[in-house]
């Protein structure tokens, strides 16, 4: 087959979306599929791009939507690397991923003047949190374009039941596809120090829905002796000057640690230096980042807001509410157990998503909802 793959960026700091869509795409093609991966050229907005590992990936750009060029360009930039797609012929399946983005728009738009099947992944984008989030331009957008988009896709998928009921909430009525994501593991010889200092660990991006300003409160209830809160991602400039006005309101400033964006080697050193991982958000899809550290071995504290309850039922974290008390509830927990018993922990959880999760898995079932798409058997993973 060959198959379109449809993303706002390939930026490296852009989040979880872009880093998703990427390796489905390399697992597919190493599973001898075409691929044509269009994305706007984010370079200048969250650093630099990730080049496709396969060969037979052809990265087709065009001008970043944030431009006032772009905005000026939107049909003559996208249409251009629509054009290059379908010169040798259309795709057989358009895959979206995430909503609300003018390419989001453009490629539900290609899809039925190509007539070829559309598949959507929202990634998140349509929880009931995300969409009070910048409610009066997301209503707008729902009203004139979104709604019917999403109500024409072949499919949706997603990864976990919350989020497909979260679809169903929505009055979409398209089949579902629930296909978990899989995730780069860390590597063999992976270590983790025991010293004196012990930290708790937060990496992802440093944004609002990711409930760090809850994280600050419930360590300023907590404060646990011992111990340091280390963060690291790319941060929304708005977001880390709330944040670091919080940690300064309770005098915390010697408890927190901003290093910035961490990638490759230099992230697996990252979660091996902690002792526990933290995801305070408000909502998550998937939550990539909690299964990067429970494959290092760390226990996890993290929300009902996400979908990783399988964490307390396995014994390897804790799940609570998104909000300072439970949180900090949480770290006293946490906190109060010898090194050796978050260790045993850690394990559990290692054991678990490196058994479970990986992307050639969550590449080669995407392939069949593609294939059921073009008249083949239905797959398992479809669900009403």
């Amino acid at each position: 087959m060959k198959l379109a793959h449809v993303v706002f960026c390939l930026g490296r700091d852009a989040g979880g979306i872009p880093r998703a869509a990427l390796r489905l795409a390399e697992g597919q093609a190493a599973l001898g599929e075409r691929i044509d991966l269009l994305c706007c050229d984010e370079a200048g907005l969250y650093g630099p791009m990730m080049k496709p590992a396969e060969a037979s990936i052809r990265a087709l750009t065009a001008p970043s939507y944030r431009s006032t060029a772009f905005r000026l360009s939107i049909p003559r930039g996208l249409n251009a690397a629509f054009r290059e797609c379908h010169a040798a012929g259309p795709p057989d399946i358009i895959h979206d991923h995430g909503a609300w983005m003018p390419i989001d728009h453009a490629a539900a738009v290609r899809a039925r003047k190509w007539k070829v099947p559309l598949v959507v992944s929202p990634h998140g984008t349509l929880t009931g949190w995300a969409l009070r989030f910048r409610r009066l331009k997301k209503r707008l957008a729902w009203a004139f374009y979104q709604k019917k988009d999403l109500g024409t896709a072949g499919a949706l998928h997603c990864t976990s039941r919350q989020e497909a009921d979260d679809l169903r909430r929505l009055g979409l009525k398209s089949p579902i596809a629930l296909v978990e994501l899989g995730f780069d593991m860390p590597p063999d010889n992976l270590s983790r120090p025991a010293g004196p200092t012990r930290t708790m660990l937060f990496l992802s991006n440093i944004i609002y829905k990711k409930g760090l300003e809850n994280l600050v409160e419930a360590w300023a209830a907590a404060r646990p002796d011992g111990w340091k809160v280390r963060v690291a991602g790319p941060a929304d400039p708005a977001c880390l000057t709330r944040v670091k006005r919080a940690i300064s309101r309770h005098n915390l400033e010697g408890d927190f640690q901003f290093i910035g964006p961490v990638d490759g080697e230099e992230k697996w050193r990252t979660y091996a230096a902690a002792d526990v991982f933290v995801l305070p958000s408000f909502t998550e899809n998937f939550g990539l980042v909690v299964a990067e550290a429970l494959a290092c071995g760390l226990p996890v504290i993290t929300t009902t807001g996400t979908p990783w309850r399988q964490i307390s039922e396995l014994g390897c974290g804790w799940l609570v509410e998104p909000a300072a008390g439970p949180l900090a509830d949480a770290i006293r927990q946490a906190t109060a157990l010898p090194h050796e018993r978050l260790v045993q922990m850690g394990s559990a959880g290692s054991q678990y998503v490196r058994r479970r999760f990986n992307w050639r898995q969550s590449a080669g079932k995407m392939i069949e909802v593609y294939k059921w798409l073009l008249g083949g058997p239905r797959p398992d993973c479809i669900i009403d």
